[in-house]
């Protein structure tokens, strides 16, 4: 290989690993309804911890590690990240609002990382099912590329939006639920990785290869997909599952 293209290619490995920890970043969890929503992994030396909290509890990991946790593992079946007819990096925003009614500044955060907005069950606090839908940078603060759901019942998620079609069987394409046992979810994930304190991680990678169009207008021939779920369990049930996308040159 050319000194000119191993140079090209390291590039492209740095400007990828760098777009990941962006794509993280659109996902955090700062919206004062819910204190998580999706982990976010700024751009960060190796040498130092991340502080802020993680997602559904899971502490935030070192960069290395958190390229350890994606590296080889190909991504599962594009059901998990669909959920009521609204898809991870087709869907919009603005389709979140047409499905499940229009947001309000209460339940809707955001900042230069992305765009959130929240959805409560119309009997909430006895059923105490949040959805949250979040739009990063990655995806034009426009494209959906995450959503969670989480089981809620604080004062501050009575600032979500209330939509009929929030509901404690609500599930994602794939069957993930609120309530689904770790041995079930497996069975729709696969092993995934543990963590501590009930919280299990499945995260995939992989390149894409672009069509013929796509890669003269990019110039790029694949393009690389970032996912994954992150779940806690509580009682031997899910009372949190995260899930993201992002797509990426």
């Amino acid at each position: 290989m050319s000194q000119r293209l191993r140079l090209l290619k390291a590039h492209r490995v740095a400007e990828a690993e760098s777009r990941l920890r962006t794509a993280y970043a659109m996902n955090r969890a700062r919206m004062i309804v819910l204190v998580v929503i999706l982990v976010n992994f700024p751009s960060h030396s190796v040498a130092h911890d991340l502080s802020e909290s993680g997602v559904c509890g899971d502490p935030p990991m070192l960069t290395r590690d958190l390229e350890r946790e994606f590296k080889g593992r190909h991504e599962s079946e594009a059901a998990i990240f669909a959920i009521e007819g609204l898809t991870l990096n087709k869907s919009r925003l603005s389709d979140v609002e047409a499905k499940f009614g229009p947001s309000t500044p209460a339940s809707t955060f955001s900042d230069h990382d992305g765009i959130s907005k929240c959805y409560k069950s119309p009997k909430w606090p006895d059923d105490p099912t949040i959805v949250t839908f979040i739009a990063g940078a990655a995806g034009g603060y426009k494209d959906l590329t995450g959503f969670e759901l989480k089981s809620d019942s604080s004062a501050a998620a009575e600032n979500c939006v209330t939509s009929s079609l929030i509901r404690d069987d609500l599930r994602t394409a794939s069957g993930l639920r609120l309530g689904l046992s770790q041995p079930d979810a497996q069975r729709i994930l696969g092993l995934g990785r543990p963590g501590a304190d009930g919280i299990k991680r499945w995260f995939y990678t992989g390149e894409v290869p672009n069509t013929v169009a796509e890669a003269k207008r990019s110039g790029y021939t694949y393009y690389l997909k970032y996912s994954g779920v992150i779940a806690r369990f509580r009682d031997s049930k899910a009372d949190c599952i995260s899930v993201f996308r992002v797509e990426s040159y």
